[in-house]
């Protein structure tokens, strides 16, 4: 039983029904609180060191609102090549976004500097495969638009740097 149908299920003694069915569990629109996830479905080799929208990690959002961002990358490729990533906002957002791994394949200092949406940062990959965790904090302005992730091998890879299925994108509205 999902909690509207127990709420709906409870007599409404306080004539309230209204009101917690559209505050407390919001069932459509772009309200606080309400996640989207975006799932990439297949896996997307790459070998243009070119940045490129990804196919399928893109979150449309609101204006005027604020965003968590997360995401989980599951990337194999060239160890000497690397990835270079960052993430599109609309064109009045601000934030910042941070890839939380390390710089090199199999380094151990991890990424923490706040970089600007559009700003790449480079990531290590390896043959094995790797996972980078980036997370964000983004405000839109007036302009409503997409957010999404750009990313391509950071020099000319020996074989495609791949993107892989069960990668995801997560923004939750917070404000």
């Amino acid at each position: 039983m999902t909690l509207l149908q127990a709420h709906s299920a409870v007599p409404d003694a306080h004539g309230d029904r209204a009101y917690a069915d559209a505050k407390f569990v919001p069932l459509e629109g772009d309200v606080i609180s309400k996640t989207r996830t975006v799932d990439k479905p297949t896996d997307e080799p790459r070998t243009s060191t070119t940045l490129e929208d990804d196919t399928s990690l893109t979150v449309e959002v609101a204006a005027n609102a604020r965003y968590a961002v997360d995401a989980f990358l599951i990337v194999d490729g060239d160890p000497e090549a690397a990835m270079s990533l960052t993430f599109t906002a609309p064109s009045d957002a601000s934030g910042s976004w941070t890839p939380m791994a390390p710089a090199t394949a199999g380094g151990a200092e991890i990424q923490l500097k706040p970089l600007s949406f559009g700003e790449g940062a480079t990531v290590g990959v390896t043959t094995e495969g790797v996972i980078i965790p980036p997370r964000g904090s983004l405000a839109t302005g007036a302009t409503a638009g997409a957010f999404t992730l750009r990313w391509a091998p950071a020099t000319t890879p020996a074989g495609p740097l791949t993107l892989q299925a069960g990668s995801w994108l997560l923004l939750t509205r917070t404000g």
